[in-house]
């Protein structure tokens, strides 16, 4: 009887870019109809706390940045999941739109990966009284 083998090569995670990838996935992007013009707008669809809320925060900003960087790579693809969700769910266009959201996110955060979501987020923190006297 042999015994199984296993592979013992230790993976290596990037928790930023996990955490990134699951602020992202947080998200949910909605169309919406206002005067004959179709927008896309993402908001929270899930709770969550600590970094993954504050990730979900910062994916909003980016989202917003790349709502208006006309032309851009990743305006396209937020360009396409827009048309796509107008007529109907888009799970291709969704995930290359996630994938890339998430990518732009941990670039803004690499260097200095805590305070950058601190930063990012900060439009959508609450005020929490915490440790002021």
């Amino acid at each position: 009887m042999t015994s199984p083998s296993y592979d013992a090569t230790p993976v290596l995670v990037d928790y930023w870019l996990e955490i990134a990838r699951r602020g992202v996935a947080a998200l949910r992007f909605v169309v919406q109809r206002h005067g004959g013009e179709t927008w896309m707008a993402a908001e929270l669809a899930s709770p969550r706390t600590g970094m993954v809320l504050r990730a979900a925060h910062a994916a909003l900003e980016i989202d917003k940045v790349a709502a208006s960087d006309s032309g851009s790579p990743i305006w396209l693809l937020r360009f396409a999941l827009s048309q796509r969700l107008a007529v109907a769910a888009g799970p291709p266009e969704l995930a290359a739109y996630q994938a890339a959201l998430a990518d732009r996110l941990h670039q803004e955060i690499r260097t200095a990966p805590a305070l950058a979501l601190a930063r990012l987020a900060d439009p959508h923190d609450t005020p929490s009284g915490y440790g002021r006297s």
